[in-house]
């Protein structure tokens, strides 16, 4: 049997394929993803040349789940061309939806396409977050007005009772503080944990903050 030396693997995106190596100890295997909207299928290699010894085919991703890679990776083009075909602009897959996903990577162009392609701007993820959420841990003033001008729930909870405004105000983000204030978040509601965004204000040594909290009527 020949000895390996490297196991090689690829992880396919926007039709390319990425490779990392990791030394190892057995037959040398180059493992090639290739994807395609409708297939994905996987081949092992052995060194001796490019015949596969092995090939293995995967079920392939569905358009849901290309749709929430695209979100992600802020690719604008493929969303709208997903979206024209079978994929729902509001359906699940990797645990939460295509405006969530855009939201976490930080993409405002593809929010932007995704909720005038009517996604569902409350919707959650598997964890209870949502795109407003999402939003606000990452500090990302633009999304978080555009998410509120497509009426977000600004008092949303989480699956720990987390709130928009509590990443907000741990994370010293003023800006985005003061827009889910004049949302009418919720000031005084408290996470699975008791805290208040007040709390986490505090905690991290944001005193202007925590001032501007305490204006709108926040209690430690």
């Amino acid at each position: 049997m020949m000895s390996v030396r490297k196991l090689a693997y690829a992880t396919a995106s926007r039709g390319r394929c990425f490779y990392k190596t990791i030394l190892a100890t057995g037959a040398a295997i180059l493992v090639l993803a290739a994807t395609a909207l409708a297939q994905n299928v996987t081949c092992l290699y052995t060194s001796s040349g490019p015949t596969p010894t092995l090939c293995i085919p995967f079920l392939p991703r569905t358009a849901q789940e290309n749709l929430i890679s695209a979100a992600e990776g802020g690719d604008l083009s493929r969303v709208k061309a997903l979206l024209a075909g079978r994929a729902k602009v509001n359906d699940k897959a990797a645990g939460g939806t295509a405006l969530i996903a855009a939201a976490l990577g930080g993409h405002l162009d593809v929010v932007r396409a995704l909720l005038a392609a009517k996604a569902n701007v409350n919707a959650k993820a598997d964890n209870g977050d949502t795109a407003l959420i999402a939003a606000a841990d990452r500090g990302n003033s633009e999304i978080v007005g555009a998410l509120l001008a497509a009426k977000a729930d600004a008092s949303a909870k989480a699956g720990n009772g987390y709130t928009a405004l509590m990443p907000a105000s741990e994370g010293g983000h003023l800006e985005i503080v003061r827009a889910l204030l004049a949302a009418k978040a919720d000031v005084n509601v408290k996470a699975d944990n008791g805290y208040t965004a007040l709390v986490f204000a505090v905690r991290e040594r944001h005193w202007d903050l925590a001032e501007l909290l305490r204006q709108h009527g926040a209690q430690e």
